[in-house]
């Protein structure tokens, strides 16, 4: 399966998924956390920021459902 089609199940999985929700992908286990300090903590976070993520759709609140900003973390 070419990685374009992983990065958007792995999106649409991230963009569905309720805050404090757990996401099982790909033997990753992804916590959905309130964004408290834009992408700071989180498992995508780039030196750009949002600007160089390319599952940025999945965390910014206008995007989500729940309408709330969001950092994936490990499953801890």
């Amino acid at each position: 399966m070419p990685i374009a089609t992983y990065m958007g199940v792995l999106r649409d999985s991230l963009i569905s998924a309720g805050l404090d929700s757990e996401v099982k992908f790909q033997g990753l286990d992804i916590r959905v956390e309130v964004s408290v300090d834009g992408c700071t903590g989180c498992i995508f976070e780039t030196i750009e920021k949002a600007n160089g993520c390319n599952l940025k759709e999945a965390c910014f609140a206008h995007m989500r459902k729940d309408s709330e900003s969001v950092i994936f973390t490990n499953k801890q």
